[in-house]
């Protein structure tokens, strides 16, 4: 070769010139490329790695600075392209410098990229099957496999071909996956990593049943098995793939325990080694592994795969939360899904955890097992890591999973078994009520009507943590975009625009504050009626009255806030656009007004 020509000296003589070009951005410049040089320097033995791996990054610059050109020379002559096609195939063999098989990887994906030729591509599927049915060791195909997986990822055509006309060759990939190198493994999972995620998944729906359901079971025995960082992440993003389609949800769902032999590895232990051998024994044969292999990973010291874990486990009980959630309660997921809650600030985390952990609460099993009452804590402490990322979707989402758990608790089962844990969940939802975002505010305002019930109310009650909840909401008043007369045309269609309106969203809030409101005014009518709610046992009864922690106190606030704020606040929305949902609250909290204070209420009527 000279200078920056692809040309070998000692034996471009013999060739023909039709095989060789000036090939550059215009006409009498660029590099002169001789397409029959490449090839011999690519068959021979006697040729150094060095110049090969020269050459090839002179055809990869061709390839990218003139499209066509060498496709241009190549089509002289098919059987030449055939051969410089499966030359660049057999280096894959027989090449062993790592950066010249990068460099073969992408000029054979450039090459074919650049014939779009359905010919090229069964010749290049049609001969690593071939090779696979010679082979006589199977870890020199690792290159190969990354070379398919990476051609799949350019190429969609190619990914429909090999579903659809390659069955043996997708058995001959199945195969590969027993074979004890891991390396191997990885490259083989990114053949099956590219078919399934191509073209949003279009390949996948052609995949035979038998085939995809034979991929369920190697997938899971060779994660529960894996060693190395690059084995166990592969796993994890075909097995977040795999877990989009249904038929893969219920087959994984579906294997029984004894087929997946489940062994530790070093790069997955963590301290909790011992609870999870125990839980491992405590498995029945029958059950699936799959929720205690996705439990391994959020036990792992890495944040991605904790992550990725929480997603699967999402994914899998989107599809069939009443069927699927009991097996990963039962091995107490939602535990660790807590603690993760409880040490992490990362938004993708806490947002993955949330979302499991709200789908696993739809299933009584998840309250019996008392897995809520442990995890209050953590979960309280992650809203208040919530509230300071930019992301508003986490501090939604983690309200709305403690508004659930509030919702759904059992009565006969205490929440909180102390005032402390009462007081921590009003705080937090206090930050959440003030918090600008009037989306969030108004999640948080849900979760408040769902703590007012009395089965969440602590011994003594504290009445002064739901008289500073009702005051946080009560100052959001004065800030709501509402109707103004001067716009009355205007206002109307503002409030009536969308959901995602800034009229809406304070309609929205509104609402939710009255339900809110309504519930504290129930909650100090029940207390009211209960001796033992009714006074702090603590407080000396000549103190009673003038604590600030007390029902007195309580219904005062109510009355002052609903004569101060929320009437002329209500009124005025409503002037302008009647709302049935606002005013039925509305007048349902005027009506626990007369009972709540009697000694004020001569003062009140007359206002009123």
């Amino acid at each position: 070769m000279t200078g920056v020509d692809i040309v070998y000296d000692k034996i471009h003589f013999g060739h023909d010139q039709k095989w060789s070009g000036r090939l550059g951005p215009a006409e009498g410049s660029g590099q002169l490329v001789c397409v029959a040089c490449v090839v011999e320097m690519i068959e021979s033995e006697d040729i150094a790695s060095v110049r090969k791996s020269f050459a090839l990054s002179g055809i990869s610059g061709v390839l990218k600075c003139s499209p066509g050109a060498l496709r241009d020379l190549l089509s002289q002559d098919h059987r030449v392209s055939v051969r410089f096609t499966a030359s660049l195939l057999g280096m894959l063999h027989t090449v062993v410098d790592q950066a010249t098989l990068e460099k073969v990887d992408q000029v054979l994906v450039q090459l074919l990229l650049e014939l779009q030729s359905e010919l090229s591509y069964r010749l290049v599927l049609e001969e690593i099957h071939k090779q696979l049915n010679d082979q006589l060791n199977m870890k020199s195909f690792l290159p190969t496999f990354t070379f398919l997986g990476n051609l799949v990822e350019a190429v969609p055509n190619v990914a429909q071909s090999l579903v659809t006309q390659y069955v043996p060759l997708l058995e001959q990939l199945c195969s590969a996956l027993l074979y004890p190198d891991e390396a191997l493994k990885a490259s083989v999972l990114h053949v099956w990593l590219k078919l399934f995620g191509t073209a949003g998944g279009l390949a996948a729906q052609s995949l035979p049943p038998a085939i995809r359901d034979r991929v369920c079971v190697l997938l899971l025995q060779t994660l529960a098995n894996a060693g190395s960082n690059q084995l166990i992440n592969t796993c994890v993003d075909l097995l977040w793939l795999l877990l989009q389609i249904q038929e893969a949800v219920s087959v994984l769902m579906s294997l029984p325990g004894d087929l997946i032999p489940y062994h530790e590895n070093q790069n997955l232990r963590t301290n909790n080694e011992q609870n999870l051998s125990q839980n491992q024994e405590q498995q029945s044969p029958d059950q699936s592994p799959l929720p205690l292999i996705l439990k391994k990973l959020l036990m792992s010291g890495d944040e991605t795969l904790q992550t990725t874990s929480a997603k699967c486990i999402a994914a899998v009980l989107v599809h069939s939360p009443s069927q699927c959630s009991p097996p990963f309660i039962t091995a107490d997921v939602p535990e660790f899904l807590f603690d993760r809650l409880a040490g992490s600030s990362s938004s993708g985390l806490l947002w993955s955890a949330y979302s499991c952990l709200l789908l696993l609460t739809y299933n009584p099993l998840f309250f019996s097992q008392c897995h809520s009452v442990y995890g209050i804590e953590s979960l309280v402490r992650s809203l208040n890591e919530a509230l300071l990322l930019t992301n508003l979707d986490v501090p939604i989402q983690g309200l709305l999973l403690l508004t659930e758990i509030l919702e759904r608790q059992p009565p006969s089962e205490r929440l909180f078994p102390g005032a402390s844990g009462f007081a921590a969940v009003a705080e937090a939802v206090s930050a959440g009520v003030s918090f600008s975002c009037l989306k969030v505010a108004t999640q948080a305002a849900s979760a408040a009507s769902a703590l007012f019930r009395l089965n969440h109310q602590s011994r003594p009650v504290l009445y002064g943590k739901i008289e500073g909840l009702i005051e946080a909401i009560t100052k959001r008043f004065p800030e709501l975009p509402l109707p103004s007369h001067p716009h009355r045309g205007i206002s109307r269609n503002l409030t009536r625009s969308g959901k995602d309106s800034q009229a809406s969203r304070a309609e929205g809030f509104l609402l939710q504050a009255l339900i809110c409101f309504q519930a504290a005014c129930r909650l100090a009518e029940e207390c009211a009626s209960e001796p033992v709610l009714k006074e702090n046992t603590f407080t000396a009864p000549s103190k009673q009255s003038q604590s600030q922690d007390s029902l007195e106190s309580l219904c005062k606030c109510l009355l002052h806030c609903c004569d101060s704020v929320w009437i002329p606040t209500v009124i005025k929305m409503c002037q302008e656009a009647p709302h049935a949902q606002i005013l039925q609250q509305f007048y349902s909290i005027l009506t626990y007004q007369f009972t709540l204070v009697p000694s004020l209420i001569p003062v009140f009527t007359n206002k009123l």
